[in-house]
């Protein structure tokens, strides 16, 4: 079967984190409770609107999604390790793509804040 990257409007594709084509669970996001530290009360908080959460069907970890992107994980552009490569410099490589995909994702937003000051 083809990669199905992640987007908005599915409700199938290729998990972020299992790499499995699966179902997405949809989920409106809001802060149902929070710590107040001014009084030390825990308070209810409110809808943030156009935040939403997706779960996966196969490994039942979320991803976040804000304004219809998603916000978490931070999608790598390095290739996924082979099958057949062994676990130890799977795991590694899996790092490497990591820090690419933030370092990235960091940069964008610096260039986009740097911009706006000029």
């Amino acid at each position: 079967m083809e990669y199905v990257p992640p987007k908005h409007d599915l409700d199938r594709f290729n998990c972020p984190f299992c790499n499995a084509y699966a179902h997405q669970q949809w989920f409106g996001a809001s802060l149902a409770k929070y710590h107040n530290r001014q009084n030390g009360a825990f308070q209810h908080g409110e809808i943030i609107p156009d935040l939403e959460v997706k779960q996966c069907a196969s490994c039942s970890k979320i991803s976040i999604w804000y304004e219809k992107e998603m916000v978490f994980p931070v999608l790598s552009f390095a290739p996924r390790p082979h099958p057949d490569t062994p676990d130890d410099i799977t795991v590694d490589y899996n790092e490497a793509r990591e820090v690419l995909a933030n370092t990235l994702a960091c940069q964008g937003k610096i260039s986009i804040m740097i911009s706006a000051l000029w």
